[in-house]
């Protein structure tokens, strides 16, 4: 078992050994510091920062920060956990009643308010398919008619001025998404808050929010053929009206409108699916935009997502810790058209741009239409594993709605596994981001001299020697994130490629991922600063097969920060290579 070092000219490397009989082992590789006067903290992607430095630049007395700076923790012992496997009893996550509901931490600046719904005057019930109702489709944003715009417009009226205690009220609805997003529930018999991010939970509550939403909204039209519009943002088509800019519906009807969005963002600007969080920089020409937006498109969905681990996240029981780690579509580009909606001048990038405030958009609802929709279209993609997880544990996890006559309604997971079994559908707009590889390789294909790498200095890891089954996915595993919970947080993840840089597109092979962390300020149990800790794990086969390194003995994994939250430090634990 090799050892990281830190060395004199400043560089990390880390051969991690593969037994080949058992998932990648971290027993004995380490980091190796100087005395204490010495000591030095390593960083993965430039150079290592001395700890004088480091906490001269945390407590402000210097302003040379280090803009890709990325400290590694510590690569901790023992074999690679896996995911966890249910045990004989079973355990879903929750919700038993309001009742358990808190107030919403909010972040500073803030106007306060109560995110807790109103407390239901009638038992609850088990959600029924009504089996009565006509189909609804729903139809792309862009596309919309004016009678069906007139339409829309007309159901927010209704929604807006019902009265304040009535909890299908827009601002009750919104007041929904904030609860379960910001740590205001806890999980029926237990003291765990209940948190719908950053696990499987994420797609399936998501839908049935929409169910309702779209629900209420046709029962106050008195037309149950109402469906909600969805937000067309990865068709990368430039012909006319354009559909991955802000819809027009949602500029010029005062019912869909918000003040608070980026107003650099307004069309004809196409939305940045891979946003940093800020905008440095001439804006790209739109072709350049379209191809980004169709590579990052290809990796999330197709390429890095080829079980249903990676796509929906990872699993979260009855009593864990919550937020666990994300699927991919969760980070992006759910989590990037998040943070580039909402209004970079807001404290807090409200509205879009935090969860407990994101639903006061209408456009939120559009976002995740299509969000709900990409789960659609993922199961119908070629390769790999794309099927639901079958996990009873995620089928039996249980949440609480009001439905369209405000009565309170429990559902599961297992009800709402297709749009079909809840009455809707989309049209079908194409995705031709689903054949859109990235063909630049853009650095070196195989990396594998044993040598110490010098400044930038990556982290080496040693791979599995013997050829894999086609139906196993390569996982590379990054432990242990530590992120703050209230910032905006983004990296993105090369394969073989030393020399990228917060300028390296993702419209390259070597693009593995990225990480995306929408602020919101819950999640009590990390204190001060509201830390918390998961893991990233991105499906590697597809990208290493392009690059023609499947075989290969050793890959270097540069991670990148970027926008606004590369100033800080991101800590995490190590990396490992697990396969499923």
């Amino acid at each position: 078992m090799a050892a990281a070092t830190s060395s004199s000219s400043n560089s990390l490397l880390s051969a991690l050994d593969r037994d080949p009989r058992t998932d990648l082992r971290l027993g004995r590789a380490r980091i190796q510091f100087g005395g204490r006067s010495g000591k030095r903290l390593c960083t993965t992607t430039i150079k290592c920062v001395h700890e004088g430095e480091e906490h001269a630049r945390r407590s402000g007395r210097t302003s040379d920060v280090n803009r890709r700076e990325f400290v590694l923790g510590s690569i901790g012992g023992g074999a690679a956990a896996t995911l966890p496997v249910a045990g004989a009893l079973a355990n879903p996550v929750e919700l038993g009643s309001f009742s358990s509901c808190s107030p919403a931490e909010l972040p500073p600046g803030a106007t306060p308010v109560n995110c807790c719904p109103p407390p239901n005057s009638s038992p609850i019930v088990d959600f029924q398919y009504n089996t009565r109702l006509p189909s609804r489709l729903r139809r792309p944003a862009h596309l919309l008619r004016p009678d069906e715009i007139a339409r829309y417009n007309r159901a927010y009226q209704l929604m807006r001025a019902l009265p304040a205690s009535d909890p299908r009220r827009f601002s009750q609805q919104a007041n929904v998404h904030c609860a379960y997003c910001n740590d205001s529930f806890r999980q029926a018999n237990s003291r765990s808050e209940l948190q719908i991010h950053d696990s499987w939970l994420f797609l399936p509550w998501h839908r049935w929010y929409l169910y309702f939403h779209e629900r209420i909204l046709g029962k106050l039209l008195g037309d149950d053929t109402f469906a909600l519009p969805f937000w067309n943002w990865d068709n990368q088509a430039a012909g006319s009206p354009l559909a991955n800019v802000i819809p027009s519906a949602y500029l010029n009807q005062a019912p869909l409108i918000d003040s608070l969005r980026n107003q650099q963002h307004l069309p004809p600007r196409l939305v940045d699916l891979n946003y940093s969080g800020q905008d440095s920089g001439p804006i790209p020409p739109d072709s350049t935009q379209r191809a980004e937006n169709n590579a990052l498109m290809f990796q999330q969905i197709v390429s890095g997502a080829r079980t249903p681990s990676l796509f929906f996240g990872q699993a979260y029981r009855a009593g864990d810790a919550n937020a666990p780690g994300g699927g991919t579509l969760e980070n992006a580009p759910h989590g990037t058209v998040h943070v580039w909606t909402g209004s970079a001048a807001a404290p807090n990038r409200e509205d879009m741009g935090t969860l407990y405030s994101a639903a006061r958009d209408p456009i939120f609802f559009a976002h995740h239409g299509n969000i709900d929709r990409l789960w659609v279209v993922w199961k119908t993609l070629p390769g790999g594993r794309r099927r639901d997880p079958t996990d009873t544990d995620w089928l039996d996890a249980k949440f609480l709605f009001y439905d369209e006559n405000s009565q309170l309604v429990r559902v599961r997971v297992r009800d709402a596994l297709t749009t079909e079994q809840l009455g809707y559908s989309y049209q079908d707009t194409g995705d031709a981001w689903a054949s859109a590889r990235p063909t630049i390789v853009a650095g070196a294909r195989n990396l594998v001299s044993n040598a110490a790498v010098d400044s930038p200095a990556k982290l080496r890891i040693g791979k599995k020697e013997e050829e894999e089954d086609d139906e196993e996915e390569e996982v590379l595993v990054i432990q242990g994130v530590e992120i703050d919970c209230d910032r905006a947080t983004k990296f993105d993840v090369y394969i073989n490629l030393p020399g990228a840089d917060e300028n390296t597109s993702c419209n390259v092979a070597e693009y593995a991922g990225t990480f995306v962390n929408v602020p919101h300020f819950g999640d009590r149990r990390g204190g001060p600063g509201h830390m918390r800790t998961t893991d990233l794990r991105l499906g590697i086969s597809d990208t290493l097969d392009q690059l023609g390194i499947k075989d290969a003995r050793n890959i270097v994994v540069t991670l990148v920060p970027r926008g606004v939250g590369r100033l800080d430090p991101i800590k995490f634990k190590g990396f490992k290579i697990e396969y499923e």
